[in-house]
């Protein structure tokens, strides 16, 4: 039974309640937190509906701790203005990684700790990876001493400081660029892995960045330290040559070579559309020579450049016009004497034998590996596998030659002896391959075949012995002079009173080359260098060149460096005669590693960048105190550096 009084309470207590004002009555609209939260912040007399019990938070972006040291504006745009609790200035639409970095960094009143801490967060005015969040607790508007987790760094992954990263990077970048590595790859998380175990919370730069800022910022580096080195010469020489890339575009080089000086990459030129003629080619080696003299001060002694009739004619204009010398490879020279040689009616049987002896072992690969085990069975010097030689590189015919000649026993028994038969036969399906196998065999038990081959073997091991030479980067010009007279007085080419028709013809094919060879560069080297006599310029055993004493073993412009007080003014004519190398070699070095740069796989690479990945590459080994031919060693695994070096790794693992 009810209360009268509580009753009369009641009444009362509606009655007051119907008599309030619409404001004053609680709130019971439903509303998001973040609307009940901005009403609250206006009208303290609302009442704001607590969250469920077990409601989870809304998904996104964990505020940024650079907040910490800013006060939101409230604003209508999409964007909160910020005002700095430092300055108190407003920084409008306020974005964390952009203007609001910007602004402490460069705020008068900023303490220094909090401006270090800014440029650890963002490193060259980019935004972190992964900004450290605030704990739940933590408030968002005190400006504290500490870390920007609030000082819970458990699961805040370590930052480097700004120059730990550009360190980092650079180090990064100079491992892609020196092996080249696909951009890509530092985006890929197996590359990030293993330097994540080590260092979580590392920060890689894009590949963007990679090829952009940081392929830029290597180059620079490694030009300046190139520049002191030519420097260092004063007396250079340009030598160039053309290749054609990937994408059969045609591709000009230029490189500055000295005596003592590894050689240097100055500039790519990809000739496009324009035609090269003789006036084209010497007005951008013109422009070429003037870049170098101005940049570094040496003097450009001459131009070096293949024997292409455009070319030849480029360097003789520039010869009018300036006062340095040109010339033709001398390497190439010889290269185009063993074309010469092996056009020879006699030995162009030979040559169609042996390349059919070497395509049909190769082509068949049960046979090709039969050969191989073989091979490693014999008991021979001489264990070579067969080689085809490579177009416009004559010298690997020689070596295409000399590896039939080595293989000689072990091809006669692979090919005649019963216990392969079956294996030989099995070998040619069709009724060409029945037509080549028949052939082989052929030329395999013909005597003369073997005889013929011995010889034209003989007549070309001096001129490769003379190229080797003269592809050496220590080697003098006027050791061209010398070795071509060498070649013509070699016994094996005959002499006057007792010579063969061949020995004949090939003598000619020699003094033929030796015309165009014989430039004012080569003849004054040869009367300057102080191992040479000149009574002998006109060139009889080369015995007779040398003297002995003080003089062996020193570089011709070593000498003449050292008896400069006593002869200046042929000095001043030594210094740019032995600039000039004997051979553009070091042309065709750097077009091998464009290739290791340029491949098939990263034929979308531009002009510009390959320019600058083989201009890193080539000078990092010029001015490198422990150069190393990467692109030899990724295409020549087991050749005897990469084995060199493995011993090394292994013995200081030892000692260690």
């Amino acid at each position: 039974m009810s209360n009268p009084a509580d009753a009369t309470e009641d009444e009362d207590m509606a009655e007051s309640s119907d008599n309030r004002s619409p404001d004053d009555r609680p709130t019971t609209v439903r509303r998001s937190p973040r609307l009940a939260a901005q009403r609250a912040s206006s009208s303290p007399t609302v009442r704001v509906r607590n969250p469920r019990v077990g409601a989870t938070r809304r998904p996104g972006r964990p505020t940024n701790p650079i907040w910490r040291y800013f006060d939101k504006v409230t604003d209508k745009s999409s964007k909160p203005h910020a005002s700095c609790k430092y300055c108190l200035a407003v920084i409008r639409s306020a974005q964390p990684g952009k203007n609001m970095q910007r602004h402490l960094k460069d705020c008068p009143n900023a303490p220094t700790a909090i401006k270090q801490r800014i440029h650890e967060m963002f490193p060259d005015g980019r935004r972190q990876v992964a900004a450290p969040t605030l704990p739940a607790g933590g408030s968002s508007t005190g400006v504290g001493a500490g870390n920007f987790d609030g000082g819970n760094t458990h699961h805040t992954p370590p930052l480097l400081t700004a120059q730990q990263q550009q360190q980092f990077e650079m180090a990064l970048a100079s491992m892609f660029f020196l092996c080249a590595l696909p951009f890509v790859l530092v985006e890929s998380e197996v590359f990030r892995k293993p330097f994540q175990l080590l260092a979580p919370g590392i920060r890689f730069p894009s590949r963007h960045r990679l090829s952009g800022v940081l392929l830029q910022r290597a180059r620079d580096e490694i030009r300046e330290r190139a520049l002191k080195l030519i420097r260092l010469r004063k007396v250079v020489t340009i030598v160039t040559d053309s290749w054609t890339n990937v994408n059969h575009s045609t591709i000009k080089n230029f490189m500055v070579v000295a005596p003592g000086l590894r050689s240097v990459f100055w500039s790519s030129l990809a000739t496009d559309t324009a035609s090269e003629t003789a006036e084209y080619l010497a007005d951008h080696l013109g422009r070429v020579i003037n870049e170098v003299e101005r940049e570094t001060n040496a003097t450009v002694a001459g131009v070096l450049a293949d024997n292409v009739s455009n070319m030849d004619a480029a360097w003789k204009l520039l010869e009018r016009s300036r006062p340095i010398f040109g010339g033709g490879c001398a390497a190439h020279m010889l290269n185009l004497l063993i074309q010469d040689v092996c056009k020879l009616e006699l030995f162009k049987s030979v040559q169609t034998k042996a390349l059919a002896i070497t395509a049909y072992v190769r082509d068949h690969h049960a046979l090709r590996s039969q050969f191989t085990i073989t091979l490693r069975e014999a008991t021979s010097d001489h264990r070579r596998v067969l080689t085809v030689p490579v177009l416009t590189r004559w010298y690997s015919l020689h070596a295409c030659f000399v590896r039939v000649l080595d293989n000689k026993n072990v091809l006669k028994k692979l090919f005649t002896e019963p216990q392969f038969a079956d294996l030989i036969k099995n070998s040619a399906s069709s009724k060409t391959s029945k037509d080549k196998l028949g052939q082989v065999k052929i030329y395999i038990r013909d005597a003369s075949f073997w005889r013929k081959l011995e010889q034209e073997v003989a007549f070309l091991d001096p001129v490769i012995e003379a190229l080797r030479e003269l592809e050496s980067d220590n080697c003098p010009t006027s050791r061209v002079y010398s070795r071509f007279q060498w070649l013509l007085n070699h016994p094996i080419f005959g002499t006057d009173d007792e010579q063969s028709d061949v020995q004949a013809a090939i003598k000619a094919l020699v003094e033929d080359r030796w015309k165009h060879e014989h430039t004012d560069v080569t003849g004054l080297a040869f009367l300057l260098d102080p191992h040479t006599d000149p009574d002998d310029f006109v060139g009889t055993d080369e015995k007779d060149t040398y003297r002995q004493g003080d003089n062996d073993g020193v570089e011709p412009i070593t000498w003449w460096w050292n008896n400069k007080k006593h002869h200046p003014l042929l000095w001043e004519l030594a210094k740019r005669v032995f600039a000039t190398p004997s051979s553009s070699a070091a042309s065709d070095r750097a077009w091998s590693i464009v290739d290791f740069i340029h491949s098939k796989k990263r034929n979308r690479l531009t002009t510009d960048k390959v320019d600058m990945l083989a201009f890193i590459y080539v000078n990092h080994n010029a001015v490198s105190s422990d150069p190393t031919n990467w692109a030899r060693l990724h295409s020549y695994p087991e050749c005897p550096e990469a084995r060199e070096r493995e011993s090394h790794s292994l013995r200081d693992v030892t000692e260690q």
